[in-house]
């Protein structure tokens, strides 16, 4: 599944709890229309200690859970690696698939 998105990260102002998410994620739709297609939470990697988004975007065919890594060598970190999250009783997904998101 591709998209091809320009999206905006808007902070949640309800957050109360630390489950909550840190952020909605909009897209327009042709007349300008805000539509919120999923939600974002800041974490931090135990392992390397980077700070990195964890998505949740609604899709037509179900939730995509997706972990979005700031890149910071193109677009002057305006550029977001997504790497697909998997639960251990899913199966790998299609290495040529992806998914490119610009802030």
């Amino acid at each position: 599944m591709m998209f091809d998105l320009e999206f905006m990260l808007i902070e949640n102002g309800y957050k109360s709890e630390e489950t909550h998410p840190d952020y909605r994620i909009e897209v327009s739709s042709p007349r300008g229309t805000p539509i919120r297609v999923g939600s974002a939470w800041m974490a931090k990697s135990s392992r390397t200690g980077n700070d990195y988004l964890s998505l949740l975007i609604n899709t037509p065919d179900g939730d995509l859970r997706v972990n979005a890594v700031q890149n910071e060598e193109q677009r002057g970190g305006q550029t977001f690696s997504i790497i697909p999250f998997i639960d251990s009783g899913d199966q790998a997904q299609d290495a040529g698939a992806g998914l490119s998101l610009v802030a």
